[in-house]
Order: structure tokens, then sequence, then C-alpha cells
């Protein structure tokens, strides 16, 4: 995507990267890629029709169709081949051992192993998925698509465009996995469904039944387990193409690599996500007896100053102008028009809860540019198996939850005033402070 500031939304009925058509409208927002060499990957040019129906085939295989989903059970022989292959990164035998002792289980992957995570997903149930299948394609097609894609006949009228799943990332978690893997809990997933999104066209299924909520869950997650697959392949695949590395390409085996990604996602992406050493712990800055008056003052006057001042941790006033009144557009690594939000109005998409703001300071938002506030470890971090803050008492959690505190008093300028002594419209908070040494 490219790194540019757009003033104005795309229009309605537009989104830019509905079709590869739509490049050529010098009105979309994208317009300019089409002449930066390897800024767009068509699978139709980029592919061959063999390459093409060799990726349908194996997925089809490994997850089923719209209307018979799956998430295929492989065998000792394929997970051993996979896994021993080196295919996962850096040791990889060494770091699925970590995850699965961290469940409980047995350091190697076998088939038992790889059952039991599917079930504990709510992946191995195919009567789940198929009724899943059913609630998303009458409630959930028209906007995000049959495939999840986010381009269903509705996709171009609202405006946030709907989420697309096939990247595998999803914006509001609580989970502390760094960036480039995280995963939502289940309880992420069935939260939106209950509650909604505020602010934009996703609506709450909150009169669905907990079965109903929890097979949508499970088809969500399978929706986008099968995108990411996909999607990585062919991004691999393509970048060969463009490249014109032809010995890779003969050498690329098509059904491993897609096999290999949905052992990765799978298990040290989405399973790892839901062990309890993954929910961020926000530690318990109210101590026994909550803040007193005087606490609280000085809580939110503290976060005003972190919210102003450029730091590691902070610098939120540079992407949330004015307090979120002054920001433009920019893109989304899912192609869409993103505005930072306008704190003054209360309106937080990821939830108004205390808990929701303190997971969004902790960790950022996925895929929009809002970078965690320095507890998270940075993406070389290669350490997938300890929580990467386990330290107990760490100032930092006490720094959020003054942001957390600040936040929440910041749509009410009034009482901001008169009873904390902090004026957003004053020409200092304007100006942005450095902290020495930083």
């Amino acid at each position: 995507m490219p790194d540019k500031i757009v003033y104005v939304p795309d229009r309605p009925g537009q989104l830019p990267l509905l079709t590869f058509g739509d490049l050529n409208d010098p009105h979309n927002p994208l317009y300019d890629l089409k002449n930066v060499p390897d800024s767009v990957r068509d699978p139709l040019t980029g592919l061959s029709a063999q390459q093409r129906g060799k990726i349908e085939k194996t997925l089809n295989d490994l997850f089923g169709r719209p209307a018979t989903p799956k998430v295929a059970v492989l065998n000792n022989d394929t997970l051993t081949a996979l896994t021993d292959a080196e295919v996962l990164g850096a040791d990889p035998s060494e770091r699925l051992a970590a995850v699965l002792k961290g469940l409980g289980m047995d350091p190697s992957l076998t088939q038992e192993n790889y059952t039991k995570i599917l079930e504990d997903l709510g992946l191995k149930d195919e009567k789940r998925l198929a009724e899943g299948s059913k609630l998303y394609r009458a409630q959930c097609l028209h906007c995000h698509g049959l495939t999840g894609d986010g381009r269903g006949p509705s996709a171009r009228w609202v405006n946030p465009h709907p989420r697309d799943y096939r990247l595998g990332k999803f914006k509001f978690t609580s989970t502390n996995q760094i960036e480039s893997l995280r995963k939502p809990r289940r309880e992420d997933l069935l939260r939106i469904l209950r509650q909604g999104i505020d602010g934009s066209s996703m609506p709450s299924f909150g009169l669905l039944s907990e079965d109903e909520l929890q097979n949508l869950a499970s088809y969500v997650m399978h929706l986008s387990l099968r995108g990411q697959v996909e999607f990585l392949v062919m991004d691999e695949l393509i970048g060969l193409v463009q490249d014109k590395k032809t010995d890779e390409i003969k050498g690329y085996d098509i059904d491993a690599k897609l096999k290999t990604n949905l052992i990765s996602a799978l298990v040290i992406q989405w399973r790892d996500a839901q062990r309890p050493e993954r929910l961020i712990d926000p530690g318990n800055p109210f101590g026994p007896n909550g803040y007193d008056k005087e606490e609280l003052k000085q809580s939110i006057r503290n976060g005003y100053q972190a919210f102003l001042t450029k730091t590691l941790e902070g610098n939120c006033y540079s992407c949330h102008v004015n307090f979120g009144r002054q920001t433009n557009y920019s893109f989304d690594q899912w192609g869409t028009l993103a505005k930072r939000a306008n704190l003054t109005q209360g309106m937080y998409r990821g939830g108004r809860r205390p808990i929701d703001l303190y997971y969004r300071i902790y960790a950022g938002i996925n895929g929009t540019g809002m970078p965690p506030s320095g507890a998270m470890p940075s993406q070389v971090n290669d350490d997938l198996h300890t929580p990467p803050l386990a330290l107990k008492n760490d100032p930092k959690k006490d720094k959020i939850w003054d942001m957390v505190n600040f936040l929440q008093v910041l749509p009410y300028p009034k009482m901001l005033k008169e009873e904390y002594g902090i004026d957003i419209d004053a020409p200092e908070a304007s100006k942005t402070t450095t902290v020495a040494g930083r």
C-alpha cells in the first residue's frame, strides 16, 4: 500500500481495490499504483492456469466449499515431512515443541495433537462449520463477501468498508503476540458479534443464540485461515514469477506450501492466541480500594501529558492531531482508506470499556499503523512462546491506565477544564513535547 496521506475518503460506491479495472479511474485513491513496479500482483496474469488450478484443488481438499466447509486432518506422515523440512521459520521443531508443551501436549506435532487443536478451536466439527456457513451467507455475505474478502455487494456503499478476513489480520484483539502473528481470542470475535462496532455498519448480532454465535465465530476463523493460507502462497509465487526465478518456480511445491501455511497459522498463531498466558495482563491500577479523587485527578493529568509527549511509548498526538479533530485519511493493510479516531467523540470501534481502551493502547491496532505502547516486543523478536510482558508491577501498565483514564474524560471538555484543569483548546495543547534523551 502507498505510504501517503489522503485528504478525502473514497467516493460513495467506490472501494479502492474492488477490481483491477478500478485502478484506471483517475479519481481512485490508488490510481498512481498502476505505474509503480510490483505494487499490484494479479493472480490472473502472475500465475499460470495450471498453478491456479493446483491452488484451487488443494484449497478445496483442505477447506471444503461454502456448503460443506472443513479443515482437513493431516496425517502423521504429512505432518512429519512438513515440520521436519524447516519450513516454519527458524528452529521450527523447537518453536512447535514450545507451543505444544504450553498446551500440555506432547512436544511433537502428531495427528492426534493436530486433531485436538482443531477440536479446541471449534474447527473439527464439520456440522458446526456448516451451520456457521449458513448463518454467514444469510447475515454476513452481503458485506463481507462469500470468501470473506470484504467485497460483498454492499461493500462499496458502506464506510468504513467491511473487513477482509483473508490476510489473517484482525484489528481488535486482547492477545500479546507480536503484530505479524497476532490473532484474536475466540472471545474477541464473540464480543464483536454480540456488540457490533460503533461508528460502522457492523451491527450487533446479540439476538442470535449462543450456539449460533459460536458457529459464526468458528466459520469466520475458517474463512480467515483459508484466505491467509491462499494469500501467502499466491503472493510468494507471483513474486517469484515477476522476479523470473525459474528454478525456484519449478521446485515450488504448491501442495506442501499450502499445508505448511495451514500448520503455521493454525498452531503457532490461532491456537497459541487462545492460551491463558496470551491474554494481555492489565495489572490492577486501582488498588484494593480503587482510586481516591486526588489520585484519579493526577492520573488523568498524567495521561494528558503522555498523550502530548513524544516518547518511545507514546506520541499519540502526531497521529491523532488536535486529539483526532484534524486527522486525514491513510491506507490500511486491507487496501481501504481509514481515518484516525476523533477521540473527543467518545466513539471507540474496538469497545468503550476501560479494558478495551487498555488493549488498544497496549497492543496497538493490527493493520492500521497504530503501534503498540512500547510494552509489546518488536517484529524481530522471535520468542513466540513466552508472554512478551510477563513482569509484574511494570510501570508501563500504570502509564497505560493514565492514558485510559484521560481518554474516558476527553469527550467532556467542560468537565476536563473545570475539574482537572485541562483545556484541550489552549494553544499549548496543540504543541507536543519531547522527553529528553528520546
